[in-house]
């Protein structure tokens, strides 16, 4: 069965449409790749740069000391699993506690 001109260009535009994407995905593709290599460059060096420090402050006392304690060791093991690092650089994890009292408080 022989295609009609119509089809023709149909299918002539859908195949440059589909080209078209598959360039926009290598070209992001290779962006990635450079972003990714620039962000490997300083540890390939092996100059060791300042760690990040990050402190966390959570009540461990009072009516919200169990959500707070569950908010740090959350946050604890989070880090731990992923090496206690975050792009390339090492991570300090500070916690500080602070109590929760509603009779302190000011409405």
């Amino acid at each position: 069965m022989a295609l009609t001109k119509t089809q023709k260009l149909v299918e002539r535009d859908w195949i440059h449409a589909l080209i078209g994407y598959l360039t926009t995905l290598t070209g992001l593709g290779c962006a990635s790749l450079v972003l990714g290599l620039s962000l490997a460059v300083p540890a390939a060096r092996g100059q060791e740069r300042e760690p990040v420090r990050l402190g966390i402050i959570y009540t461990n006392t009072g009516p919200l000391a169990q959500l707070g304690i569950d908010m740090r060791d959350g946050a604890l093991l989070y880090w731990s699993q992923i090496g206690n690092r975050a792009g390339g650089r090492r991570v300090e994890v500070f916690t500080e506690s602070t109590g929760s009292n509603k009779r302190r408080t000011k409405a």
